[in-house]
């Protein structure tokens, strides 16, 4: 079969190189019955690029066609087989991702509140900057969140929505200061469980509050 870089390069020489294989194209139909080869169209060309089906044109027999592997039903079987297994492999990598996505978004709130503690007395302008980004990254993460618990109640899923633990971090402590979202799911809630269309646009609404806010104050 074709790797992935062989069919992206005919994939792209389909595109911008239309009239020159069209004309490819009809002279391949003209001899292919002295070849004993079936006849293409345009459409049986951009299928034989997506299911590297070019391998079968390689054989010198010209006899191909009746082997089983060769086959479109056959062919596509397979490659609907290689794609499941990519995707259990997928779904594995995915599932810890995830918990490091919902990890790095507790330790960077973490990290704002301390950081506004200590510049608050000294420093309090800058402190107030960092109080519009963290308002700013906090409403991308509680959509994220709410995504990511979508994510969870679908059927299947198999991962794990449970904070982690850093390595280059110090181990959390009591005192740490958490979001919202996880200490209501650490007390079993549906804080930002919320799901629609209208979640979607207050969302929306919000991030460009905020992002004039944060780009007026820069």
């Amino acid at each position: 079969m074709l790797g992935y870089k062989q069919r992206m390069k005919l994939t792209n020489a389909l595109r911008t190189r239309a009239g020159a294989i069209a004309k490819l194209l009809n002279k391949y139909n003209e001899i292919a019955p002295l070849l004993k080869r079936p006849k293409l169209s345009w459409n049986d060309l951009t299928l034989l690029v997506s299911t590297s089906g070019f391998d079968l044109l390689r054989d010198p027999s010209g006899n191909v066609n009746h082997y089983k592997w060769a086959q479109p039903a056959r062919r596509a079987a397979v490659t609907l087989y290689l794609k499941v297994k990519r995707a259990e492999e997928e779904i594995v990598r995915l599932n810890v991702e995830s918990r490091r996505l919902w990890t790095f978004m507790a330790d960077e709130h973490t990290d704002f509140v301390k950081a506004i503690d200590l510049a608050s007395s000294t420093e309090p302008e800058f402190a107030h900057t960092l109080r519009q980004r963290a308002n700013y990254r906090s409403l991308i993460h509680q959509d994220i969140v709410r995504r990511m618990k979508q994510m969870k109640a679908l059927p299947g899923f198999s991962g794990c929505l449970e904070l982690g633990q850093a390595a280059h971090r110090p181990p959390r402590v009591l005192a740490d200061a958490l979001p919202d979202w996880v200490r209501q799911d650490l007390l079993g809630g549906t804080h930002l469980s919320a799901s629609g269309s209208q979640a979607d646009a207050d969302t929306h609404a919000m991030f460009h509050v905020l992002e004039h806010l944060h780009l007026s104050s820069s």
